[in-house]
């Protein structure tokens, strides 16, 4: 419920934070972002020429990871969707195979609609595959169009990113490794754990050393 409170409130995303009507401002709220293992999640060689996606029920839950987008940017367009989707895609067989998909895609894209923040997309940026996302809830605040992965919510500038990044592997190459550099920066597992670790200090009354 919106009207919790809880001794600590934990958020994934500042986002998160304004939407459930609560305040930055406010002392015992924190927000701890996806912690992705980046020494893991890394080793991106692209050129298998191909769109990958991953989601799960996707056709289902258009409404809010954007199906009916998907299909309309990749129209004609070579594509790699993974995840436990009836007729279209299957899960991946292992982290380890999900790892090696995201290693030889030539760009990720990810059509979320209402997502503060895709795991998928930022387990692509960590290995450096280049990334196309809609620019909704907190990706804003995570891609700067053009310099670590490309932001629109235009279909049509959404397909040309696209079909720029399967042509072009040194933009690829450069947006793929920026993007890999936010994550190490802002979604880094030790920053996560360490952030965890404030949190349950705080709540036990320990001293944070």
């Amino acid at each position: 419920s919106r009207n919790q409170r809880g001794v600590l409130d934990i958020f994934i995303s500042e986002y998160s934070v304004a939407e459930w009507g609560f305040n930055m401002a406010d002392p015992n709220v924190r927000v701890i972002h996806h912690g992705i293992e980046t020494d893991i999640w890394t080793g991106w060689r692209g050129g298998d020429g191909k769109i990958l996606t991953v989601v799960n029920d996707y056709i289902n839950r258009d409404w809010c990871c954007g199906f009916s987008l998907w299909k309309m940017v990749t129209e004609g367009l070579p594509v790699n969707p993974w995840g436990a989707t009836q007729g279209l895609s299957q899960p991946a067989k292992s982290p380890q195979h999900l790892l090696e998909v995201y290693q030889a895609a030539s760009v990720f894209l990810n059509t979320s609609l209402i997502s503060p923040v895709p795991t998928a997309m930022l387990e692509a940026m960590s290995v450096g595959c280049p990334v196309v996302t809609t620019s909704n809830c907190m990706l804003p605040q995570i891609i700067q169009d053009g310099v670590n992965g490309f932001i629109t919510n235009d279909p049509i500038q959404m397909r040309k990113r696209l079909i720029e990044l399967l042509r072009d592997k040194e933009l690829a190459a450069r947006i793929g490794q920026a993007g890999r550099e936010t994550v190490i920066r802002k979604f880094g597992d030790s920053l996560f754990i360490q952030r965890w670790n404030e949190v349950f200090r705080q709540a036990t009354g320990r001293p944070i050393i």
